[in-house]
């Protein structure tokens, strides 16, 4: 069972403030947990490129890049209108 938390009294609010230094090492510790966080989803963004392109991210950025610049160098303007989808299909 857990107990309810007791309630500070009026005057002993103020002192219940964390301290600066405290602040920190509190984010220090999210950042770290955070951290892992962004590789683990970096990875599955990775596999799910994979999956779905075929190539991974790396590899298809710049062919991606070449084709929007020949779009726009030929003045083939729909090609930015056409959700990104549809142009791989």
């Amino acid at each position: 069972m857990v107990a309810a938390p007791i309630p500070l009294p009026a005057c002993e609010i103020n002192n219940n403030v964390p301290t600066l230094p405290a602040g920190f090492a509190y984010n220090a510790q999210n950042w770290q947990v955070m951290q892992t966080a962004v590789q683990e989803v970096q990875h599955v963004m990775e596999q799910t490129h994979m999956e779905v392109f075929g190539v991974s991210i790396a590899q298809r950025k710049p062919s991606e890049l070449a084709r929007r610049q020949q779009a726009l160098k030929l003045g083939i303007y729909d090609y930015f209108d056409e959700p990104a989808f549809n142009r791989l299909q």
